[in-house]
């Protein structure tokens, strides 16, 4: 059996599932995912808003279970089990701070990279802990995603009126606690002006539906600093339920989508075949640039210019050169 730790709001929550399933479907892991991070700390990123466990509202393939302590240690082998009660002993005692002895049954994710490639190739019976925020660590695996409650009254009539728009799209602004922590891309005006005048250069009319964890500001700032007046709905109906959130963002008919792993989710579970993406080059300042699937229109989050053409040309140059000199190692993101 495996055990990763399941973490964060419901973006992260599926990143987590989602990788998971890539263990599942790729070793025949018996995988389950630990909650008890939601007993025992459970906020946001700046400490003040509490996260909920919201994976549950899907249906989903793997079980979940709240582990203790010892729970933990003991899915490991003898020699994992004892490496850990050495480390454990000694981080308390003399070497604060320091891994004494590695224990390959307990694999981190390295955060700084975003897509950590040893994380793909873990033992059985491991304790794993992750964000797994890269779109390559689960773009091959088979995954679907149905709630397990019907909309309620206010969000099966807000989901009639995204169907009734021609070209309904959604927008996200994540604010809240990424206003307070350095480390995440600040998006601003010239971002949202960028995207949407892509859509809105590709589409014609469109009509907009505003997703966001401050809705003040999106009311007395934001649809105001635009450059272009467009039609929209302010969604505000479901300050408890992330799930229905998420599945009316996904219900648009195409997304701009802010440095979150939320909107990304919805973006992903888009069923629209000719849906189009946009999304910001990157989500936090320190670490690798974000992966994304190919056809997003990837737009720089400071100037707003658009990287697909630099994407593209950069993947045909990385061709060109394995096909050039056959014993490059060097592969191609699909």
């Amino acid at each position: 059996m495996v055990a990763i730790s399941l973490v964060g709001g419901l973006g992260n929550q599926l990143c987590i599932y989602a990788y998971g399933l890539y263990l599942k479907q790729r070793y025949n892991y018996d995988v389950v995912l630990d909650s008890s991070w939601f007993d025992k700390y459970g906020f946001d990123c700046d400490n003040k808003e509490k996260r909920e466990l919201s994976l549950n509202k899907f249906n989903i393939q793997l079980p979940i279970l709240s582990l203790s302590n010892i729970d933990k240690i003991k899915i490991m082998p003898f020699s994992g089990m004892l490496k850990y009660v050495v480390n454990a002993i000694a981080y308390r005692t003399f070497y604060r701070g320091l891994r004494l002895l590695h224990n390959r049954y307990m694999p981190i994710e390295d955060l700084r990279l975003v897509y950590d490639e040893k994380m793909l190739h873990v033992s059985d019976r491991s304790y794993i802990s992750g964000h797994f925020a890269s779109y390559r660590y689960f773009m091959d695996i088979d995954m679907s995603l149905s709630l397990v409650h019907d909309l309620d009254d206010k969000n099966t009539n807000m989901l009639h009126l995204i169907q009734s728009k021609k070209n309904s799209v959604a927008i996200h602004i994540r604010r809240g606690d990424y206003m307070n922590l350095h480390g995440f891309a600040k998006l601003g005006k010239t971002y949202y002006d960028s995207a949407i005048d892509i859509i809105s250069n590709r589409l014609g009319d469109c009509y907009y539906f505003i997703f966001s964890n401050d809705i003040e500001f999106i009311k007395n700032n934001f649809i105001k600093s635009l450059n272009r007046k467009i039609q929209y709905t302010i969604v505000d109906i479901n300050d408890n339920n992330s799930a229905f959130e998420l599945y009316l963002m996904s219900s648009c008919n195409h997304q701009i989508i802010a440095n979150s792993t939320f909107s990304f989710w919805a973006a992903l579970m888009n069923p629209n075949i000719n849906k189009i993406v946009v999304s910001p080059d990157r989500f936090a300042y320190d670490r690798n640039k974000d992966e994304f699937p190919r056809e997003w229109i990837i737009v720089d989050h400071l100037w707003g210019g658009v990287e697909w053409v630099l994407h593209t040309i950069k993947r045909l140059k990385r061709l060109f050169m394995r096909f050039y000199n056959p014993s490059s190692s060097a592969t191609l993101l699909p």
